[in-house]
C-alpha cells in the first residue's frame, strides 16, 4: 500500500499529462482566434479546457466506450491532429514566460494602494489559495450531494461506460444536468480515485478571482478596486468551503460570470466580432446542462443584452448570431442530457415529480415574501460573537412576520421536504453556510449605500464618470437581482441554500464596487488607505474562519501517515445516511438504498465493485432468485430503513435464499461488531444469515456492507 503523500503525487501526475494535451489544443485555438488580452488567454484556457473534455466524454458515451484508453486514445488522435497543423501552418506557439512574469510585476507596481496593503493582500490570496488546496487533498469527499448523486453517479457512469440514463432508487443521479460530473468522471478515469477531484471547484476559484476582476475593469472599475472585489468575493465563507468540495456550485457561477464578459465584449462597439458571440453562445449552452438553477440566470442575462449599447447599429444581427450559436452550444453540450430526459421521463428538462418537490406549490405574493424573508435572515453569519442579540432580534422579526401573513416559517408549501426553518450560529460546513458577516453588512445593502453616493453624483460637477459606471454597475447587479427573485418564486427554502445562491452574492459584488470607486475618487487619499486598510483586515479576519475552523476537518490534528481508506472511513462516521464496503473485487452487488444513502462509498476506492440498482418492478414481478441470477450479482444490499418494503418483500424470503446470501447490517452492528473485532470473527444476525467481515484472508467467501 503506498503512502498517502506518493498516492497523491501519483494522481497528479497521471491528470498533468491529459491536462497539458488538452491545453495545448486550448492554446491552439486561442492563437487561431487571434486572442491578445492575457487574462481572456487564462480564462479560455479554461473554457476550451472544459469543452474537450464534455465533448470527448460524450462523444465515447454514444458507444459505450467511456474508458481511460479510449479517453487516451482521443486526446492523443486531436493531439497529433492539432500538431500536424500548427507545422504544416507553422503556427506560432512559443510562451514567453518573462513576457508573463513581468505582466504581473507591473500589474502590482501600478496597484494605487500602500506597500503593506499591497503585501497583505498578496499574501492572503496565496494563503487562501494554499490553503484550500491542502484542505482538497486531505479531505475525501464526504457531504451529502457528492456521495449521493455528483459521485455516485461518476461511479455507474465508469462501470457502464456511457453518461447514459440508468435504473437507480436514487432520481437525482438521473435528474440532474451532467456536465460538470462529466469533469469529475474526466479526473477520476485518469487517476482511478476521487483524491484529486476536488481540483475543478478549486480551479474554478481563480478562474472566478480572475473574472470578477476583468468584469469590473470592462465597466471601468479602477484596477485596486476590482482586485480588493475580487479578493472580498473568494473570501466568502460559502465561496472558500465549496472550493475544496467535488459540488459544482463554484463551476456554476464561473460559467455565467464568463458569459457575460465575453457578452460585454461582444456588444461593447459596433464591430460585428464573431468570435467573441460564438465563444459566449457556446459558454451559454455549456452553461444550461450544468446546473438545475442555472436557467434562471438566462433571463438577467438577455436582460443585459437589451440594456448595453442602445444605439450600437448592428446590436440586433449580433443578437441573432448570438442566438444562432447558443443554440449551436446547446446541441453541443446540452442535448444529449435533454435527450436521455425525455426518454425516461418524457420532459427534457426533468420528471415532474422532481420539479414539484423542489418548487414552491402554487407560489403567491405571501410565500415570495415568506422565502425573502427567510433567506435574507439566513445571508447574517456570525462567528460566536453576537450573544443572541442581532441573531435573535432577526429571527423573531421573521416569526412575527410570518404570523401577519398568516404563514408558518415551516409551511410545507414554501419549504423543502425534511427541512425545518431555524437560526443557529454560523455553520461551516458544504451545505448549510452562506456568506459572512461582510457580505450581510456591507455588500447586500450596498444597493442602498449606492442611491445615496448616486443623490450625491447627480450634484457634484465632476461625477459624470462615475455616473455612467454606476449604471453599468447596476445592470450588472440586475442579473444576481433577478435571479434573487426567480429563486424566490420558483424554489422553496432549504437551509442549504447558501451556495445555490452565489450568483446573488457575486453580480452584488458590482455594486459595492462602485461604492469604493467613489471613495476612491474623492481626492482624500489618506481616507481612502484608511477604508481600505480597515477592509482588508476585516476580509482577513473574515475568511480565517472558513478556512480554518471548518466543522468537517482539523488541520492542526491532520496526519498523513493515515490511510486514504480510514481517512474516509474518520471523516463520513459522523453522517446520517452512511454506506460504507469492505469486499472484495470478486463480488458483484444488487442495492436497494433510499435516495440519501451514499451509495458511492460501496463502489470501492479504485471502483473495484460493480454496483446494480434493482428496480421496483423487478421486486414486485420477478423471484428473488431470479433477479440474483440474471443480474449475475453475489449478493443483494438491503436498507434495513426501508420499512414496509423490507417486512412485505424480503422477511419472507429469508430463509429462502440457500444458494446465495441477503446481507443485512445496521449502524449498531458496525459499531458494536466491526469497528471493535477488525474483522476477525463471526457473528449472526437474527439466527437466519451469518456475517463475516472481510480482512485480508483469502479464504473469507463472505463480504461486509454497512448501511443505517
Amino acid at each position: 500500500m503506498l503512502d498517502y503523500k506518493l498516492e497523491l503525487l501519483f494522481s497528479f501526475l497521471k491528470i498533468l499529462i491529459p491536462f497539458f494535451a488538452i491545453s495545448f489544443i486550448s492554446f491552439f485555438l486561442i492563437r487561431i482566434l487571434n486572442i491578445k488580452d492575457f487574462l481572456e488567454k487564462i480564462i479560455l484556457f479554461f473554457l476550451f479546457n472544459w469543452f474537450q473534455i464534455v465533448i470527448s466524454i460524450e462523444i465515447l458515451s454514444l458507444f459505450k466506450a467511456v474508458s481511460l484508453i479510449s479517453l487516451i486514445i482521443f486526446h492523443g488522435s486531436s493531439l497529433i491532429i492539432c500538431l500536424i497543423i500548427v507545422l504544416i501552418k507553422k503556427i506560432d506557439i512559443k510562451i514567453n514566460f518573462k513576457v508573463i512574469l513581468k505582466l504581473f510585476f507591473n500589474f502590482f507596481q501600478e496597484l494605487e494602494l500602500s506597500k503593506i496593503l499591497k503585501i497583505i493582500i498578496v499574501v492572503w490570496v496565496i494563503v487562501i489559495l494554499g490553503t484550500t488546496f491542502f484542505i482538497g487533498i486531505i479531505s475525501p469527499p464526504g457531504n451529502y450531494d457528492s456521495l449521493t448523486y455528483h459521485l455516485a453517479r461518476v461511479g455507474f457512469w465508469q462501470q457502464n461506460g456511457t453518461i447514459n440514463h440508468y435504473t437507480t432508487w436514487a432520481e437525482i443521479q438521473n435528474l440532474n444536468p451532467v456536465n460538470a460530473e462529466v469533469g469529475l468522471l474526466w479526473i477520476i478515469l485518469f487517476t482511478g480515485s476521487d483524491n484529486v477531484a476536488f481540483i475543478n471547484q478549486w480551479i474554478a476559484l481563480i478562474i472566478i478571482f480572475i473574472a470578477i476582476y476583468k468584469l469590473l475593469r470592462l465597466i471601468n472599475i479602477s484596477k485596486i478596486i476590482s482586485f480588493i472585489s475580487a479578493m472580498l468575493f473568494i473570501s466568502f465563507d460559502i465561496v472558500l468551503l465549496e472550493a475544496t468540495s467535488t459540488q459544482n456550485d463554484l463551476i456554476l457561477v464561473t460559467f455565467v460570470i464568463l458569459s457575460v464578459i465575453f457578452l460585454l465584449k461582444s456588444f461593447q462597439n459596433n464591430k460585428l466580432d464573431y468570435k467573441y458571440l460564438l465563444i459566449t453562445g457556446f459558454i451559454i449552452g455549456f452553461l444550461v446542462s450544468l446546473k438545475g438553477n442555472s436557467y434562471i440566470f438566462i433571463p438577467g442575462i438577455a436582460l443585459i443584452i437589451f440594456l448595453i449599447n442602445k444605439n450600437n447599429k448592428n446590436k440586433f444581427i449580433k443578437i441573432g448570431y448570438l442566438l444562432l450559436f447558443a443554440i449551436t452550444g446547446v446541441l453541443i453540450f446540452a442535448s444529449y442530457y435533454f435527450i436521455q430526459n425525455y426518454i425516461y421521463y418524457g420532459n427534457i428538462l426533468s420528471s415532474k415529480d422532481y420539479i414539484s418537490v423542489q418548487g414552491i406549490s402554487n407560489p403567491n405574493l405571501k410565500t415570495f415574501i415568506s422565502n425573502i424573508s427567510r433567506h435574507f435572515s439566513s445571508f447574517y453569519q456570525y462567528y460566536l460573537i453576537d450573544h443572541g442579540t442581532i441573531g435573535n432580534l432577526i429571527i423573531k422579526t421573521i416569526v412575527n412576520l410570518h404570523n401577519k401573513l398568516g404563514l408558518s416559517t415551516d409551511a410545507p408549501q414554501t419549504i423543502f421536504p425534511g427541512a425545518v426553518f431555524y437560526y443557529s450560529p454560523v455553520k461551516l460546513n458544504y451545505d448549510e453556510s452562506y456568506f459572512g458577516p461582510l457580505f450581510f453588512f456591507l455588500v447586500l445593502p450596498s444597493l442602498i449605500y449606492s442611491m445615496f453616493l448616486f443623490l450625491m453624483l447627480r450634484i457634484w460637477k465632476k461625477g459624470k464618470d462615475l455616473i455612467q459606471k454606476y449604471k453599468d454597475a447596476l445592470k450588472l447587479y440586475l442579473i444576481g437581482f433577478s435571479f434573487f427573485l426567480c429563486f424566490m418564486i420558483i424554489f422553496r427554502w432549504q437551509p442549504f441554500s447558501g451556495r445555490l445562491l452565489m450568483g446573488f452574492a457575486l453580480f452584488s459584488i458590482a455594486i459595492f464596487a462602485i461604492n469604493l470607486e467613489f471613495l476612491k475618487s474623492v481626492k482624500l487619499k489618506y481616507f481612502f488607505n484608511i477604508i481600505s486598510f480597515i477592509l482588508i483586515i476585516l476580509l482577513v479576519a473574515s475568511s480565517y474562519f472558513p478556512l480554518f475552523k471548518a466543522d468537517y476537518i482539523n488541520l492542526s490534528k491532520f496526519d498523513f501517515s493515515v490511510k486514504y481508506d480510514d481517512r474516509r472511513i474518520n471523516f463520513i462516521k459522523d453522517g446520517q445516511d452512511l454506506a460504507y464496503s469492505t469486499f472484495g473485487d470478486k463480488y458483484k452487488l444488487g442495492l436497494i438504498l433510499r435516495g440519501g444513502d451514499a451509495v458511492y462509498l460501496l463502489f470501492g476506492k479504485r471502483f473495484e465493485n460493480k454496483i446494480i440498482y434493482i428496480s421496483k418492478e423487478s421486486w414486485d414481478e420477478e423471484k428473488i432468485s431470479n433477479i440474483i441470477r440474471e443480474n449475475n450479482i453475489d449478493g443483494i444490499l438491503i436498507n434495513k430503513n426501508s420499512e414496509a418494503f423490507l417486512e412485505q418483500k424480503i422477511t419472507p424470503l429469508y430463509k429462502k435464499l440457500s444458494e446465495k446470501l441477503l446481507f443485512v447490517i445496521d449502524e449498531k452492528n458496525y459499531k458494536d461488531f466491526i469497528r471493535a473485532n477488525n474483522g476477525s470473527e463471526f457473528v449472526e444476525l437474527d439466527d437466519l444469515i451469518k456475517i463475516k467481515a472481510n480482512n485480508d484472508d483469502p479464504g473469507f467467501e463472505i463480504f461486509l456492507i454497512l448501511t443505517n
